[in-house]
């Protein structure tokens, strides 16, 4: 008996794959045309979640404040103590905030921080440029555009602003938790162990300036809408206001943290599993690695085009695995279990070689710095791979706590509150799931491949 073969899809896309988009698009829009059925005791639930999640957000950042206002009597101190609590960078980063809102003019203010000739001594720098004080700036433009000066002290608009941003970071892991698992019980758990394990969790009751402390907010709410983003059945028009939203919120992330590249740069290779093993459609992740990119090129130039987001391993990461995707889809995407273990393998190497390769023989070449070969020599001194032993701002990294192997009190202390043994459990069943889900899938391809041909 003559089997049929099928006829070809898409330009450049195989017909197995054709139909599956076709068949995954039919799926969407039925979904989105069926809508959610409301009923008195779905909207009370609704209602109740949305109000839980934000008395969970609120009651986060109220600790906060009140911790940081125990420690400090920071409400009962004078101001040039106040500022003496910023530690370390910090009070560097709050200086250049009260700068602006003490300059005569914003005009002054702003030419002040891109001519700074008291920072390095000698030296006339761009601080803009140089350190990531956007936040700075922004809070200072809002306190003098609001006319706060007669109401609120510049410090305390400061400090609550960012405990503030930190009851959305809670308000953020809480959606995520009741979008994964479909009940708002889920969210308020995993709120009160963010809280209650703050140790762990968060510092910013006594490091309010940190780059962080401003930073991971918008990554929780990068993550909150990469989860709505990458829902099956997403309506056309929440996809774009969910779109706009993340490219916002990842832009916000990279302008506030030096270190957010590194982050972003863990965030695009486990997307680069989820391609590799089809778990995410390639085409949704394709969009999130243009977003990060479009994000960290627009602070680039937020930076005067600063080359150290241009020499990002993330931007060459990003270039790399597009690449190495599109190689995936036309080389294994037709073949059998074993050539799906092997591509498996091959599409990991290629992408990390490839990486490395754009980013020293492409990147480097044509911009020719070498600006960011400290952080090179931290990790490989952090792994003991370096010949340089006295290679100081790698020994001045080392000498952090934060930068040291994690020690091991943290996971007895995170044992005690039930946190690493759940989420240990946690992981070991998503990773068999997801194997198991896996192999499903590259047998069923098989199996429409003895089919076909």
């Amino acid at each position: 008996m003559a089997v049929r073969r099928r006829k070809g899809g898409r330009d450049g896309v195989s017909s197995s794959e054709a139909e599956t988009v076709d068949c995954q698009e039919k799926k969407d829009a039925a979904g989105s045309n069926a809508g959610f059925q409301w009923t008195p005791v779905s909207i009370l639930s609704v209602a109740v979640g949305l109000f839980m999640a934000y008395y969970s957000g609120s009651t986060h950042g109220w600790l906060m404040a009140t911790l940081h206002e125990n420690v400090l009597w920071f409400s009962n101190i004078k101001e040039v103590e106040r500022e003496i609590s910023f530690r370390t960078e910090t009070g560097l980063y709050y200086s250049y905030y009260k700068q602006l809102v003490n300059a005569p003019t914003i005009a002054q203010g702003l030419y002040e921080l891109v001519h700074d000739n008291i920072t390095e001594h000698g030296k006339t720098i761009n601080i803009l440029e140089r350190f990531n004080i956007y936040q700075e700036v922004v809070m200072a433009l809002l306190y003098r555009f609001l006319s706060l000066q007669k109401t609120v002290e510049p410090v305390f608009f400061y400090i609550h602003a960012v405990f503030g941003l930190h009851s959305v970071l809670v308000m953020s892991l809480y959606g995520t938790t009741w979008l994964l698992s479909g009940s708002w019980l889920a969210g308020i758990l995993s709120a009160a162990f963010y809280t209650f394990n703050k140790v762990d969790t968060t510092r910013v009751e006594f490091t309010i300036a940190l780059r962080e402390s401003w930073a991971l907010p918008f990554w929780y709410m990068q993550m909150f809408l990469l989860t709505v983003f990458f829902h099956p059945n997403l309506h056309r028009n929440l996809k774009v206001v969910t779109v706009s939203l993340l490219y916002v919120c990842t832009f916000c992330f990279a302008l506030t943290w030096q270190f957010a590249q590194f982050a972003l740069l863990l965030q695009a290779m486990a997307l680069f599993g989820c391609a590799v093993l089809d778990v995410i459609p390639a085409q949704k992740i394709r969009q999130v690695w243009l977003i990060q990119a479009g994000s960290l090129l627009a602070v680039c130039v937020c930076q005067f085009f600063n080359k150290m987001v241009l020499c990002s391993l993330v931007l060459s990461f990003i270039p790399s695995a597009m690449l190495v995707i599109a190689f995936k889809e036309r080389v294994f995407t037709r073949r059998g279990l074993s050539w799906q273990f092997a591509g498996l393998v091959l599409n990991v190497i290629l992408v990390m070689v490839s990486m490395l390769l754009f980013n020293k023989y492409v990147i480097k070449t044509i911009i020719r710095t070498d600006a960011d070969q400290h952080i090179f020599n931290f990790l490989m001194g952090k792994f003991g791979l370096s010949g340089n032993q006295r290679d100081f701002d790698a020994q001045l990294y080392l000498c952090e706590t934060a930068f040291r192997v994690l020690p091991l009190d943290t996971f007895v202390r995170l044992s005690k509150s039930l946190v690493f043994p759940l989420y240990a459990v946690f992981h070991l069943c998503v990773l068999l799931v997801l194997m198991q889900s896996v192999l499903q899938n590259w047998r069923y391809v098989r199996t429409m491949l003895l089919h076909v041909f």
